[in-house]
């Protein structure tokens, strides 16, 4: 069972570790994803320690022997290091469980061990999970993946906390640090959302410097952040970079990413609405997204994106256009002189409302197409057009 020193109370240490029981008890193998390489090693401790919680929860728990291989810090380089590794711990009339933590590696870096792990299922009876911090599942991975049977038995998912489980991590790690008043506490668990890596940061700094006014700008908490954001595939970002600007068109393709980032708790939807369930990364985002997409006007009025001329996507008329928003942010430019600027003072002969809304939806396409969000340009009924300079 969870002791009184665990961060996590009984029903929290129940979710994160049951499912593990789950595939030992069935002499199956799997994964577990969204478990970055910080905490592997504290969560698998955690687990290796619990010795009432094991012997209660594995049947024949005696007759079994949990071996950690750590990839990233053990020097097995080649087949023959892993063989021997395991030989020299292997116990006579004991079936073996291999814990693979840091196995991203074996993606890239090591994809030989991938095989030998996978055989030890069929050659010895082990059970393997496999600790991923990203996600495997994903078409770019998965296909050259399929033939191993360990990985895709049982898929196990370790989403962020919940607010209740966030809160008695807290509360039991004032105990090591300082205490901390009630406001302080709530906001450091309304930022800092289910993630126990910026909790315990936030706590660090404050018990260290006992001041808030930059509990979350100080430079240990914007790298734990960026950390995070650089653990994210590309895809996964470009949707939160979506969601920071309310634009919830996703294509098919972004489809498995948003699915993903649901199971992790990263993203929450409500209704047709998604927000990001940190707000620290979400602000993070939204910063990188200010700096990253910048629409200026450059020399000989080019109009350019990060720096960069980008005249050539526009017509005539839409740069005429996207001059006149780009020098007035956040100013409504009435339907008639919208009309006005793309077609020229004859506009009257082409211009009709229809006409106008279909110009305006060609132009925000456009706009996507240069990965911008499809709401920097909005409509304002029976006024006209507003360009929202940070979409």
């Amino acid at each position: 069972m969870a002791s009184h020193t665990d961060p996590f109370n009984q029903k929290t240490f129940n979710n994160l570790f049951l499912p593990w029981i789950q595939v030992i008890n069935q002499n199956e193998s799997g994964v577990i994803l969204h478990v970055p390489k910080r905490d592997q090693n504290y969560h698998v401790k955690q687990f290796l320690e619990a010795i009432p919680f094991l012997s209660a929860s594995i049947s024949a728990f005696s007759q079994i022997q949990i071996i950690t291989i750590d990839l990233g810090a053990l020097a097995l380089d080649d087949l023959f290091d892993v063989k021997n590794y395991i030989d020299s711990r292997l116990l006579k009339n004991k079936r073996p469980v291999l814990l693979i933590l840091d196995a991203d590696i074996l993606l890239l870096e090591k994809p030989n061990l991938l095989s030998f792990f996978d055989r030890q299922y069929h050659e010895i009876n082990a059970s393997v999970l496999y600790f991923f911090s990203r996600n495997i599942l994903y078409d770019k991975y998965v296909s050259n993946l399929n033939q191993y049977t360990t990985l895709f038995q049982n898929i196990i998912v370790l989403p962020y906390f919940e607010p209740e489980e966030t809160r008695y991590f807290l509360t039991q790690r004032e105990k090591q640090f300082c205490t901390l008043t009630k406001p302080i506490k709530d906001k450091i668990l309304k930022y800092c959302g289910g993630c126990l890596w910026l909790i315990k940061e936030a706590l660090r700094h404050y018990c260290r410097t006992i001041d808030e006014r930059e509990l979350f700008t100080h430079q240990e908490m914007i790298t734990k952040l960026q950390i995070l954001l650089n653990e994210m595939e590309p895809e996964e970002r470009e949707i939160l970079h979506q969601i920071t600007l309310q634009d919830f068109y996703f294509t098919k393709q972004q489809k498995p990413y948003l699915t993903y980032l649901k199971q992790t708790k990263t993203v929450i939807q409500k209704g047709e609405n998604y927000y990001i369930a940190i707000p620290l990364i979400e602000e993070m985002i939204r910063r990188e997204g200010e700096m990253n997409n910048r629409l200026s006007i450059g020399k000989n009025n080019s109009i350019e994106l990060n720096k960069v001329p980008i005249d050539l996507v526009f017509s005539r008329g839409e740069k005429k256009l996207m001059i006149v928003f780009v020098e007035h942010p956040n100013k409504v430019i009435s339907r008639e002189k919208t009309a006005e600027i793309l077609w020229g003072n004859n506009n009257k002969e082409v211009y009709t409302d229809w006409a106008l809304d279909q110009a305006m939806w060609r132009l925000r396409k456009k706009c996507m197409n240069l990965k911008l969000s499809r709401k920097i340009i909005q409509t304002v009924k029976n006024k006209g057009f507003i360009y929202k300079k940070h979409g």
